[in-house]
């Protein structure tokens, strides 16, 4: 007995003095803390983030739905469940509700994966927002204009936009009346590049080519054989048996061109860390091309600037999507006060064109940083292909990003090109076909009386 005693109390005075498990069960504990601490950080984030987007697309479904035109609930609801899916968040689960007060309600939910707590049961989490807006109001507007002021648009075409664009911002003015600054327009006329004001040489977002004397070759039709003109529209170009070239030398400075920047900062708005190029060589486009706008509740200069409009260039759909998107962001290159007539006003781009992608993005030089938005006129389908594929990027993000698109194709007949517009748009009700001059002008006119954006409630 005694002999057994001792044994036992010899092996726990060694169990006892044996730290090893003590440091393995502290150690596990302390990694299972951190690991749960850095799992409930991530969730939490996750879901900020997560509610911040759905706010945004609640805040952007219900501004929309009040100016949609429709006055039951039925169809306010069809409406926000289409602007929601158009918008890139088919998953939301969505509820309308017009009150007897006349104010549109969007309540817009989504499950959330949970990273940590999902190991304990919880395996998601409900996230909401609402927003609030009267039905009808006052007009609270940021509406970028885009408009293809390309070589195609010339003739009929482009007097028709100018009687049209003066009809849709006789409508807006009436929203500025009283000194108020309820609608804030930009304009954005586009063909291959934007041209932005020269007054803007020296801004930190900014990198410019430098000016300097360029030689390039230009066909010499007198000493080339039996030259004619291949292809159609924007695509026709010239052809020789045999061909000859003349140099030409002209000393260059920037006149507003601007390019794209690589590294796929071609797609994102703001300036942030990478500055926007502008060119001064190895393109067409110069000081004669439409000069953008940004935001001003000056209507009526936004008006004299599209009366003098001239076309030239060939199409390039993002360049025009890319810049509008800018002028409608609060960040740099057109940074400007949220609360300066801006705040709670909601987003819409206006795009109009006539005609599908005829450049694409390619072409890079030496002293340019940026690239180029060449076409292809002997394999066109290939820069159409490439501009659609973007095209279609950048409608998306933009929708994403709150903005309401609306698209009107102007005398289109390729169902590609319309396609391309119709998917671009928010909504089936934001697409607009406009087969002729009066259906452009009536399409701008009905975009303007029922642009009745109003404030949000909450």
């Amino acid at each position: 007995m005694r002999e057994n005693l001792k044994f036992t109390k010899e092996k726990l005075s060694e169990f006892s003095s044996d730290t090893t498990g003590n440091v393995a069960i502290f150690f596990a504990a302390t990694v299972a803390t951190l690991l749960i601490g850095i799992g409930a950080a991530v969730d939490y984030s996750g879901m900020v983030s997560k509610r911040a987007k759905l706010q945004d697309i609640a805040d952007s479904a219900a501004l929309a739905a009040v100016t949609s035109g429709y006055q039951t609930e039925k169809e306010l609801e069809s409406f926000v469940s289409e602007f929601v899916a158009g918008a890139g968040y088919p998953d939301s689960q969505l509820a309308t509700e017009l009150t007897s007060e006349n104010t549109v309600i969007v309540t817009a939910k989504e499950k959330y994966a949970l990273f940590i707590a999902g190991t304990f049961g919880n395996r998601d989490q409900s996230i909401r927002a609402t927003a609030e807006a009267p039905l009808g109001g006052e007009v609270r507007a940021n509406l970028a204009l885009v408009l293809d002021t390309t070589g195609s648009m010339s003739g009929n075409r482009m007097e028709t936009l100018k009687s049209a664009s003066a009809l849709l911002l006789e409508e807006l003015e009436k929203s500025n009346g009283n000194g108020e600054e309820n609608v804030n327009v930009s304009l954005v006329p586009f063909a291959d590049y934007v041209r932005i004001s020269e007054s803007n040489e020296g801004q930190n977002w900014l990198q410019l080519q430098p000016a300097q004397e360029f030689s390039w070759r230009v066909l010499d039709e007198e000493n080339s054989v039996n030259c004619r003109q291949i292809g159609e529209g924007e695509n026709i170009y010239t052809e020789c048996d045999q061909t000859a070239y003349k140099e030409k030398t002209n000393f260059l400075e920037w006149e507003g061109c601007m390019g794209s920047r690589a590294s796929g900062f071609h797609t994102t708005p703001e300036f942030d860390t990478r500055r926007l190029q502008g060119f001064v060589a190895h393109a067409d486009c110069n000081g004669q091309y439409n000069a953008l706008e940004p935001l001003t509740s000056d209507l009526d200069a936004i008006n004299t600037s599209i009366q003098s409009f001239e076309t030239r260039g060939k199409t390039y759909i993002p360049s025009g999507l890319i810049w509008g998107w800018r002028t409608l962001d609060e960040s740099p290159p057109f940074e400007h006060d949220a609360n300066a007539g801006l705040a709670q006003a909601q987003k819409i781009m206006l795009v109009m064109t006539d005609g599908s992608n005829t450049a694409h993005l390619s072409g890079t030089k030496p002293d340019f940083e940026g690239i180029y938005h060449w076409s292809d006129s002997r394999n066109p389908e290939i820069a159409r292909t490439n501009a659609d594929a973007l095209t279609s990027e950048l409608c998306s993000s933009i929708k994403q990003d709150g903005i309401r698109i609306i698209t009107v194709a102007f005398e289109i007949e390729d169902t590609g090109t319309k396609n391309l517009l119709d998917n671009c748009a928010s909504s089936s009700t934001d697409y607009y076909d406009a087969s002729n001059s009066d259906q452009l002008k009536a399409a701008f006119k009905n975009i303007g009386e029922s642009l009745n954006v109003v404030r949000l409630i909450r």
